[in-house]
């Protein structure tokens, strides 16, 4: 019938759209994290813009080649030290999207964030910070609060969640 041809039709145009959309949200995507890479391969080992983005490319390509490939052609099963992964019925398991998913996600978040902290309470200090958000004449008004959550709670505090998702403290 004529509706139904057009609600086909319809449905054909919105998926392809959506599609569409996905992949250019996909390639804006690894184009910034590309670029990031970048800048810092050219500042750091002095490389041409042209060079570097060819070399990282090709790496970039032949990582997310292998992770593509985790649930076919590199498939096996690892279990992870929170016991994150995908329910099994004999337990859980994790592939490698979902290994790499744990070490981005739950090391390298908390580890980060951890060393952030000491950064800006013991290498840096707080009173960086602080000069910085009273730079342009405005009031940082809980200053003690910020120090003491710097230097002693947030460190504490990553550290506790650190361990947790690498299950050392369970």
């Amino acid at each position: 019938s004529p509706i139904s041809r057009r609600r086909t039709a319809a449905g054909l145009v919105v998926g392809a759209l959506f599609f569409v959309t996905a992949i250019f949200a996909t390639l804006t995507s690894c184009i910034s994290v590309l670029e990031s890479i970048t800048a810092n391969c050219v500042e750091i080992f002095r490389w041409e813009r042209k060079k570097a983005v060819r070399i990282l490319s090709v790496i970039y390509l032949a990582a997310s080649a292998v992770i593509a490939l985790g649930y076919s052609v590199f498939y096996f099963e690892v279990q992870l030290p929170n016991g994150s992964a995908v329910q099994l019925p004999n337990g859980s398991a994790a592939q490698l999207l979902d290994i790499m998913d744990y070490i981005s996600n739950s090391v390298m978040m908390s580890f980060i964030a951890l060393l952030s902290t000491i950064l800006i309470g013991w290498i840096k200090t707080p009173d960086y910070v602080i000069g910085e958000m009273e730079r342009n004449g405005e009031h940082f008004r809980r200053k003690s609060v910020y120090r003491v959550m710097i230097r002693y709670i947030a460190p504490v505090m990553m550290l506790i969640l650190f361990l947790q998702s690498t299950g050392i403290l369970s």
